[in-house]
């Protein structure tokens, strides 16, 4: 394969691809990665670990922490660039071995795998091995050539090889035409020629078996299976069935199973044997039967009314006596016994959660639940957790719709079902859903007298109630009212639940986002940065739940003009709002990325940006009416005061969008109408809207010739902002960035100065011409001042540059703009 190339061998039990694919890595100078998919690694959390493990193995300085990137349904791009990156920073070649990709059903964990395929460095070589075609798209790489496929006709044992392999096994010699007809009946299927081998140790007449071997594969798996196992001596069946239902293979486990005390030595003895172990490779060093001959032996084993079930038991209770917790929920569940399954996720259930594998938590409960609907509303409520917590929000409505219709629910197992179905409004629930959610909760713990179900060993009744009261907290704040919504999100940090730390996390995280969106930006800074020192103390560094948190620190960083600290903390909420998918997160991650692009790009990239179809359709209150305010704001920058207009007209009952409506009404000279809608202007009710009122002031009095009024306006609106360091919103508004300018002109220092030194776009209208050669960023700025009438030398002080450059940049104006 070239450098950076995928072999994928897509072909049947038997065939020999686990064969290949570790003959490939054996014979490797590379550093060696392996991995095995299991039904498990639907769980991004899981697949993301395993896969982590695996390239740490292989590379002991790979940073295992990225698999801690990994909260949500998906692996999610932080994860796959993150893990990209650390290849490549390997400089070794390396190759990496995935088999039973085949078992992969979780879409989302397929298109990013799909992804860091198309993109891994040129030191790293990648091979799959699936019984047929894992859903990947894979199409990309075919067309570069960068993709080698072998098939099931290609895996075929030649005549000369099927030779071979039924003498070694057998230990004698055949006749060329008793090999042909062996080859000819299996069509050099691997599988089928072992266990012809096999059979052929034992049977007088080579001739005789020979003839009586036809069929398909299944069919000739089945009838060697039998003949093979009929022949062999009765302990060495008895250990093949037992140990059948193991997922995996060692000396303790298989006594356990067995009771026989004889595990390493039957091990030894199939291995000489030539029965179906395989040695996955994995660090592990455990052995498991082949899948075929497994799915055999299982099936005779059933022929035992009981057997399997009381196996599995007890391979369960080793398990999870030996800390295999999810080995032993998977025991159980094979085993039919769904009660076991949920009292198991019940009692310890805790540790998943907070790894973060509830999406396994869920899967384990639905299969319980479906295997036995009349498990106790417990379970219900249980799963219902799961699936918040693992994002499912479509299955976790319709558990709650389930659960409502049960009998047997209790008041305090129906508290925490609405408590937890509040949760939903963290993606797209419509917020009187969540209020009415929420009230459910509250008012049931009020009058409750029995104990409230302790979900997922996180619940009891302080999560309920913080749950409940923290969703209203969330409403308030996606319904823009901020003030309320920070009341109650400090009412919620003082809770007794509260002291569990996700808990707290989410309380901090949402008083910041509430502040900081208010324009409260030192008391948004200091409990977002509680909220991290939290997640830091407990190692959730990566935890969805710090989501709001770094919201709020994008916030602030924006309206402080920090871009430095806008970015990496964009990229920390990003990390969240793209694995979790949350629609809420989504929008509010779209907007901050959108209002930084605004800053630092200019209002066409914004626009562009804002207008862009990857945004969730759903988002809260509070981001469309910021979204709107900011389109708005980016077509009047440039110019676009019809479609700004338009715009209004349709949302104008919209209150916060009445800066806007001042602003084009100056753009468009209509300095009576502006006075108007100023004075129509409701009491500013956060620190944001106070400023911006005074901003407004100061350009409606500018434009009417009061430039007293509009000076003192501007200084309020100074006083106001400079605690919180709130300089982007004097970026708003064209005409108060040049009373600021004259302003720094004449001596004004601190931070005023610090607005200009630190703003780096400006809006003119002038600017989004069409003229065929653009203006500069520089140039822009010296347009700025023109009408100001200052001197050369006056301009060049407020732009710390000389007078002659000044000059320069006047000369290319004037040409540019095709004046005198």
């Amino acid at each position: 394969m070239q450098p950076a190339g995928i072999g994928i061998v897509v072909a049947p039990a038997g065939s020999g691809k686990s064969v290949l694919l570790g003959q490939w890595a054996r014979r490797s100078a590379a550093r060696v990665c392996q991995m095995r998919v299991t039904a498990s690694h639907d769980d991004p959390v899981l697949f993301a670990r395993s896969l982590v493990s695996a390239f740490v193995a292989a590379a002991p300085e790979f940073d295992p922490g990225i698999a801690e990137l990994v909260s949500g349904p998906a692996l999610g791009p932080a994860f796959v660039n993150r893990l990209r990156a650390e290849l490549e920073s390997l400089g070794d070649q390396m190759v990496v071995v995935i088999d039973d990709v085949h078992l992969l059903d979780n879409e989302l964990i397929c298109g990013d795998l799909a992804r860091l395929l198309g993109r891994l460095p040129q030191t790293v070589r990648v091979l799959m091995g699936a019984r047929w075609d894992p859903p990947l798209r894979l199409q990309r790489l075919r067309l570069d050539g960068r993709l080698m496929e072998l098939r099931a006709s290609d895996l075929a044992f030649t005549g000369d090889e099927s030779r071979d392999l039924l003498e070694s096994v057998s230990g004698r010699p055949l006749s060329v035409a008793q090999a042909e007809a062996l080859h000819a009946r299996t069509e050099g299927w691997a599988a089928g020629l072992q266990l012809a081998g096999i059979s052929l140790q034992r049977v007088p007449d080579a001739d005789a078996f020979i003839d009586q071997f036809t069929g398909s594969d299944r069919l000739i798996a089945d009838y060697l299976a039998e003949e093979v196992l009929d022949d062999l001596e009765p302990g060495v069946r008895r250990f093949l069935l037992s140990t059948s239902v193991l997922e995996w293979l060692d000396a303790d486990l298989c006594d356990a199973v067995t009771g026989d005390g004889n595990g390493a030595e039957m091990l030894d003895l199939l291995a000489w044997r030539s029965l179906f172990l395989v040695h996955p490779g994995t660090a592990d060093g455990r052995l498991r039967y082949h899948h075929l001959f497994a799915d055999l032996l299982r099936y005779r084993l059933r022929v035992q009314p009981g057997e399997e079930p009381r196996l599995r038991r007890r391979a369960a209770q080793w398990l999870l006596d030996h800390g295999n917790f999810a080995d032993a929920v998977e025991q159980s569940l094979a085993a039919g016994e769904p009660g076991r399954v949920a009292d198991l996720v019940i009692a310890y259930g805790q540790d998943s959660f907070e790894r973060g594998e509830a999406a396994t938590l869920a899967r384990w409960l639905e299969a319980a639940r479906n295997i036995d609907p009349s498990l106790s509303a417990a379970v219900e409520v249980n799963l219902l957790a799961a699936q918040i917590a693992a994002f499912q929000t479509d299955e976790a409505v319709e558990t709650y719709r389930r659960l409502r219709r049960r009998a047997d629910l209790s008041d305090g197992d129906s508290a925490a079902a609405a408590a937890l179905y509040a949760c939903a409004g963290l993606d797209d629930l419509p917020m009187a859903e969540v209020f009415k959610a929420a009230e459910t909760a509250t008012g049931l713990l009020r009058t409750a007298d029995d104990i409230v179900i302790d979900f997922l060993g996180v619940g009891g009744r302080d999560s309920v109630e913080f749950l409940a009261e923290c969703m209203v907290a969330v409403a308030l704040l996606f319904d823009g009212d901020l003030d309320r919504s920070a009341a109650k999100f400090e009412a919620v940090r003082d809770l007794p639940g509260a002291q569990y730390r996700v808990w707290k996390i989410y309380a901090l995280g949402g008083l910041a986002l509430a502040r900081a969106l208010a324009g409260h930006a030192n008391e948004a800074r200091s409990n977002a940065m509680a909220a991290l020192e939290v997640a830091e103390a407990n190692g959730i560094t990566y935890h969805h739940s710090l989501a709001f948190a770094h919201f709020a620190l994008v916030r602030v960083a924006l309206d402080q003009l920090d871009q430095n600290m806008a970015a990496f903390h964009l990229g920390e909420s990003g990390i969240r709002a793209h694995t979790t998918r949350l629609a809420a997160n989504v929008a509010i991650q779209h907007l901050l990325e959108v209002e930084q692009t605004a800053l630092w790009k200019g209002p066409d990239a914004a626009l562009t940006e804002l207008r862009s179809s990857d945004r969730h359709p759903w988002e809260p209150k509070v981001v469309t009416g910021l979204r709107q305010a900011l389109e708005t704001r980016m077509l009047i920058a440039m110019g676009k005061c019809d479609q700004a207009r338009a715009l209004l007209d349709i949302n104008s009952r919209a209150d916060a969008l009445t800066p806007q409506v001042i602003d084009l009404k100056l753009a468009t000279g209509d300095a009576a109408a502006a006075r108007q809608a100023l004075s129509q202007w409701d009491q500013p009710k956060t620190l944001r809207c106070a400023i911006e009122h005074e901003i407004r002031t100061a350009a409606v009095a500018a434009e009417e010739g009061a430039r007293s009024h509009a000076t003192l306006a501007l200084r309020r609106a100074l006083e106001l902002a400079e605690q919180d360091g709130l300089r982007a919103p004097f970026l708003e508004q064209a005409e108060v960035h040049r009373m600021l300018r004259r302003e720094v002109l004449r001596g004004s220092q601190g931070f005023a100065r610090s607005i200009i030194s630190r703003s780096v776009v400006r809006d003119d209208a002038a600017s989004a011409g069409q003229l065929e050669a653009p203006l500069t960023e520089r140039e822009r700025e010296v347009l700025d001042y023109l009408p100001t009438r200052l001197s050369n030398s006056e301009i060049a002080r407020a732009l710390f540059v000389s007078t002659n450059t000044v000059k320069t940049h006047l000369r290319h104006l004037y040409i540019k703009l095709a004046v005198t």
